[in-house]
């Protein structure tokens, strides 16, 4: 009997707008740079970041162990455009980060200017760790994105306060309204420092579909192993792989889809994954016509047959 593969499969819940405690801006970021994010990689070697910027020549992400200032690493990133007016996005990834290590980051140019440095730890990389999760931020809701902007730094600071040594940050989709002002609830979401000195995932919920807002979440956030620019991703950390599934999409055709990417991703990098659980959440979604059997389906089906137990919430 071989091992079992923890597996995180993550639809967007979408039942209204609640989280672990209330969620709303953050001092304003120095220019060219602003509304910055520290990603999630494609493990726990790596991170991705996004940002906005106003020059439009090359820029970088330089990454330097705290405790080792002569070791500094420096990436390009490239230009990200979805369609979203006003503004200039960024992304980039860096590699090769070792566990239980302090790194001080800047993004920027000598021609354009840098941001202030911000700093992130990684954990140890045993198999003993944890992560916060958060869902419902909904920026915006109810025309109240300062209140809700000022909710989301309080969950945030209240969340890694009392769990500072927590590996990541997932939302869970919803982290804006959508309705009004998209720009001003993509701001005040990337308010708190907690978004750059954290790493942090997204999910696609039905929130992030409104009023064509998909080109503003694609550009937003940077995810890792992204198929099709669909939102469907995954990402490894440790011991355990998460699947993120933008349940937006939500036809026979994308359920079919959704199946083959669980299938694969799960053959290809499950293997070396060792536990005793899978977790599924299921989708409550007005856009699905039998959204509970259509998402809890979708999670038994697109596994293999020698997949470890499988916990729908």
């Amino acid at each position: 009997m071989g091992r079992t593969i923890p597996v995180a499969i993550m639809t967007a819940l979408a039942v209204g707008a609640t989280s672990i405690a209330g969620v709303p801006v953050a001092q304003a970021q120095s220019h060219p740079i602003y509304r910055t994010m520290l990603g999630i990689g494609q493990d726990e070697s790596s991170a991705t970041f996004s940002w906005r910027s106003d020059y439009a020549g090359q820029e970088f992400v330089r990454v330097t162990p705290v405790d080792q200032p002569d070791a500094t690493q420096q990436v390009p990133a490239y230009d990200v455009d979805a369609g979203a007016d006003l503004f200039d996005s960024k992304h980039a990834e860096i590699t090769g980060l070792t566990p239980a290590t302090s790194y001080s980051y800047q993004i920027g140019s000598d021609e354009g200017g840098w941001s202030n440095a911000y700093e992130f730890t990684t954990d140890d990389g045993d198999d003993t760790w944890n992560f916060l999760a958060f869902a419902d931020a909904q920026i915006g809701v109810d025309l109240k994105i300062e209140e809700n902007g000022q909710a989301w730094r309080d969950a945030t600071r209240t969340a890694t306060q009392t769990y500072p040594d927590s590996a990541f940050l997932m939302h869970l989709g919803d982290q804006v309204d959508g309705w009004g002002d998209q720009i001003a609830q993509y701001a005040q979401f990337f308010s708190p420092s907690e978004v750059r000195s954290y790493r942090t995932g997204v999910l696609y919920g039905n929130h992030e579909d409104y009023q064509l807002g998909q080109k503003y979440f694609d550009e937003h956030y940077n995810l890792p192993n992204e198929t099709d620019n669909n939102a469907n991703y995954f990402f490894e950390h440790n011991n355990a792989l998460f699947i993120g599934i933008n349940s937006m999409s939500s036809a026979p055709a994308d359920i079919q889809r959704h199946q083959e990417f669980i299938r694969q991703v799960v053959a290809q990098r499950g293997g070396d994954k060792a536990g005793s659980s899978l977790a599924c959440t299921t989708l409550l979604s007005p856009k699905a016509a039998t959204p509970t059997t259509t998402m809890s389906s979708l999670c038994a089906r697109g596994l293999p047959l020698s997949s470890p137990r499988l916990v729908l919430t």
